[in-house]
């Protein structure tokens, strides 16, 4: 079950805190919206400031589907095998006057 943060009681939310909502960071929701991934909500636009999107639960919603199918669990590449050549060497101490 999934832990509830101050973003969940606010209705709408900044790009920044729809990442933390979900577990990812705003630089990769921002790629996944340049890519096309993510469909992104509406621009808002506020007199004397910049632009900003706002999500909503339902856009929240959205992105955490999103996010499950691209971090789908246990749908990894798996664990290399160790063989070895990747084990690390142990250095053989010389003893005094051997």
């Amino acid at each position: 079950m999934r832990r509830m943060t101050a973003a969940d009681s606010k209705a709408t939310l900044t790009t920044a805190e729809a990442a933390k909502a979900v577990g990812i960071s705003r630089a990769t929701l921002q790629a996944w919206l340049a890519a096309g991934k993510v469909e992104a909500p509406a621009l808002r636009l506020r007199p004397g400031e910049p632009p900003a999107r706002t999500w909503s639960r339902a856009d929240v919603d959205r992105l955490r589907a999103v996010k499950e199918k691209i971090y789908r669990r246990g749908g990894g590449r798996g664990r290399k095998k160790k063989t070895a050549k990747s084990q690390p060497r142990r250095r053989q101490l010389r003893r005094p006057g051997a």
